[in-house]
């Protein structure tokens, strides 16, 4: 067992990159329109165009690993985050800039589809959530680190060295995959069972059935429902705001108060506290207390917060920065208690092996897709409608998806990915 969670913290590393180059951009964007004096709607271009990228690595990802494994994608998808951050002290004008964070976003797209899909197909049945909630703990501290990293830089506003930082962690994991094993469900799929039942042993997992080892369309009326499920999850992941929220952190608390720029830049090290708290929390209740459960608890609390945060900025009390303040690091809470690792969890889990891969890559566009949209037009927004119209949307969408949940999503704790392919296929059928 213990290899096996070794191996969880290396691929998750991924996640931790994912995070960090992308949050890294709430402190150092500050100094980005100072140096190349951005408008509100090109703050928007600088932040969103890494999800762009995202889109173009999700898109590849799925194919990639069904062609030359997860491992080898993710060794990829690292290198790809190393090259990307030593070339950041080329950059001398804003086009330079945004070509390396597309090029980023790229890695980021690989990233988001493969370190679930890798984390699941080797993880025992009994830890599986959890081994999934490695990724987006991960995920979480890379947005604490990124935020202490945006403190410590910010008197000088060396946004430059902000980025560098990921060199160091994407040269760890691209040493780690090179003694890493396969993912036995890749290896079975290309019918290499011995070696897939070798890994399998070594890492403490089972196998209860022979999965269809023959790639099948995905969008077909077989995998119609499952498909819904995995395009609400990941949309409305990404609809309440989370983003917004967590990139343009500093930006809000400058807009409750804070003029400093390094105060509101500390004040977000609190945000990333919550965030990693939650999560760890997570990884301790999502194979016991279940799934769907803390999906919905999380909800609950998400819109809460929201509302919150619409009444903070719709009143003129002199503790509008204390109320703001407090509403963003409970909204944390709640969205990584739940909406953050869980959907990933359950749409690594839903889908038989035969489209796995295709199936991860459509919801991680998907997600990527409403992550850019949200992203991109939340400075102008909030610039000309201010935030509490905009918190306020973010709350009502999360009630819908809440409203989905409670319907439709189903419970798969302690099930290996076979058996939930029998469970679900029976669900479908129905």
């Amino acid at each position: 067992m213990f290899k096996a969670y070794w191996i969880a913290f290396i691929a998750s590393l991924g996640g931790f990159l994912q995070s960090y180059v992308t949050c890294v951009i709430a402190g150092a964007l500050i100094f980005i329109t100072s140096e190349f004096q951005l408008s509100p709607f090109n703050q928007g271009n600088v932040a969103a165009i890494i999800l762009l990228g995202a889109l173009a690595g999700s898109l590849t990802a799925g194919y990639l690993a069904d062609r030359i494994g997860r491992r080898m994608t993710l060794f990829l998808s690292a290198l790809i985050f190393l090259i990307t951050a030593v070339s950041v002290f080329m950059i001398k004008a804003l086009a330079m800039l945004m070509m390396l964070r597309f090029a980023t976003g790229i890695a980021i797209g690989m990233t988001s589809i493969l370190v679930p899909m890798y984390l699941a197909e080797i993880a025992p049945p009994s830890k599986r959530g959890a081994f999934v909630t490695f990724f987006q703990l991960s995920v979480t501290i890379g947005t604490l680190i990124a935020y202490f990293v945006n403190l410590m830089l910010a008197k000088q506003g060396n946004w430059r060295m902000m980025f560098f930082f990921a060199a160091i962690p994407a040269a760890f994991q691209i040493f780690g995959f090179l003694f890493f094993p396969e993912s036995p469900r890749w290896l079975l799929k290309k019918g290499r069972m011995s070696e897939a039942k070798k890994v399998l042993a070594q890492i403490g997992g089972e196998l209860t059935s022979i999965p269809e080892q023959v790639s099948k369309p995905l969008f077909s009326s077989r995998f119609s429902f499952l498909i819904l499920i995995g395009f609400v999850l990941s949309a409305f992941q990404q609809f309440t705001g989370i983003n917004a929220v967590v990139y343009f952190t500093p930006k809000i608390f400058k807009e409750a108060g804070f003029e400093n720029p390094q105060d509101a830049i500390f004040a977000t090290i609190l945000v990333g506290i919550t965030n990693v708290i939650a999560t760890f929390l997570t990884i301790f209740l999502i194979d016991r207390f279940g799934r769907r459960k803390l999906l919905l608890i999380s909800q609950v609390g998400v819109i809460a917060t929201l509302l919150l945060l619409v009444l903070s900025f719709a009143t003129d009390w002199q503790i509008i920065d204390k109320i703001a303040v407090g509403a963003v690091i409970l909204y944390i809470f709640s969205y990584s208690l739940g909406l953050g690792p869980i959907v990933w969890v359950l749409i690594s889990e839903i889908f038989p092996l035969s489209v796995r891969a295709k199936a991860l890559a459509f919801c991680t566009f998907v997600s990527w897709l409403s992550n850019y949209l949200i992203v991109l037009s939340f400075p102008s927004f909030i610039s000309s409608f201010g935030p509490s119209w905009s918190f306020s949307i973010y709350a009502f969408l999360t009630f819908l998806a809440y409203l989905f949940c409670m319907r439709y999503i189903p419970e798969t704790k302690g099930k290996t990915l076979e058996e939930l392919e029998r469970l679900l296929a029976r669900v479908v059928k129905e």
